[in-house]
């Protein structure tokens, strides 16, 4: 069996495109949340992903809530340029039916292949932690998987929320991944490329891919143009997806 493992894409549709175009036949697809916000195209990502593989594994994600509240809130979009961001950008486009996608979304997902049994979940902790030994991921696996897994002889834990891609095995059979964002960096890491997951008859593939990232710069310099969004969200997208040399990079 092939995985495809995918996680905090941020409605980026065009990085999301060519993983999707390169990894055709994975049978099975994990998402591990953030399918919105950051990006420019939730609805075009929400319907890429229903239409992948034949089992899906989906969870949300804190970007995906806090969508979500900022709509069931009815609060109005920002009249102050300064005060407009990505996610009002999001909120002003995403459809209803890509909203009933994201209020269907678990916290936790698990699934069985090859022998492993896996627990998806976006985040480890309120923060950017991650499991550091045995205890804590027994102590986590114990807290949001079914008893009947307790004792599962091959366990595997996988996560989104940082952005980095890692692959960390612990004595027993216990194992975390995490592929990685498809969109975007860290402020340190200045790698461009979409990562994600593969796992082929349960080796674990950590992978990269280059995509054209035009789309969603030329979106960010539309805003700057019009001086319709806040300096730091646009600064961001030119280091995401330009080529900034950091975050805060001036616009002038």
């Amino acid at each position: 069996m092939r995985i495809l493992i995918i996680s905090d894409i941020h409605s980026n549709n065009d990085a999301l495109g060519t993983i999707v175009s390169n990894e055709l036949d994975c049978e099975v697809v994990c998402c591990v949340g953030d399918f919105v916000d950051y990006g420019i195209a939730p609805n075009e990502v929400i319907a890429t992903v229903q239409s992948l593989g034949q089992e899906k594994y989906f969870v949300y994600g804190n970007h995906d809530v806090l969508l979500l509240d900022f709509i069931l809130s009815m609060e109005k979009l920002p009249e102050n340029p300064k005060e407009f961001k990505w996610l009002h950008d999001n909120v002003r486009t995403i459809d209803q039916a890509s909203v009933r996608f994201l209020e269907n979304l678990p916290e936790v997902s698990w699934f069985s292949c090859d022998g492993w049994i896996y627990m998806v979940k976006h985040q480890y902790d309120d923060a950017y932690g991650y499991v550091r030994g045995v205890e804590d991921f027994d102590a986590f696996w114990q807290k949001y998987m079914p008893e009947q897994y307790w004792q599962a002889p091959k366990r595997r834990m996988v996560f989104g929320h940082t952005h980095r891609q890692e692959y960390r095995i612990f004595y027993g059979n216990r194992e975390c991944i995490n592929p990685g964002s498809i969109s975007y960096r860290r402020p340190d890491e200045h790698d461009k490329q979409a990562h994600y997951c593969v796992i082929q008859n349960s080796e674990v593939q950590l992978r990269r891919v280059p995509y054209n990232r035009d789309s969603l710069f030329q979106a960010a310099q539309k805003y700057k143009n019009q001086q319709a969004m806040m300096d730091t969200e646009i600064q961001d997208f030119n280091f995401f997806f330009g080529n900034a040399a950091t975050t805060r990079e001036s616009l002038d």
